[in-house]
């Protein structure tokens, strides 16, 4: 995790990289988290657990807790990229 979290201070604007090295260690990192709550534990089933929890982001505790993980991932300068995939488009 460290070195795809290297990789992307160093390109914080790299959507693909994001894509091809972020993901998959994302992925791997919370597959006991997806598989308790019955998402795939893969790509697919780590966007679906996203989507799901940005549908709750009215509660501040979740919202939070959303934010925290994803900062965890994703690049500041991508998050208007990775929240517009999540929430189906649109930006």
């Amino acid at each position: 995790m460290d070195s795809a979290k290297a990789q992307m201070a160093a390109q914080p604007d790299n959507v693909m990289l994001l894509m091809m090295m972020v993901l998959p260690v994302a992925t791997s990192v919370l597959a006991p988290i997806l598989m308790e709550f019955k998402f795939p534990a893969d790509q697919g089933g780590l966007m679906m657990f996203m989507s799901a929890v940005t549908k709750h982001k009215g509660d501040s505790v979740i919202a939070g807790l959303g934010k925290e993980m994803r900062s965890a991932f994703v690049p500041e300068s991508l998050e208007q990229v990775v929240n517009a995939m999540l929430s189906g488009g649109g930006m």
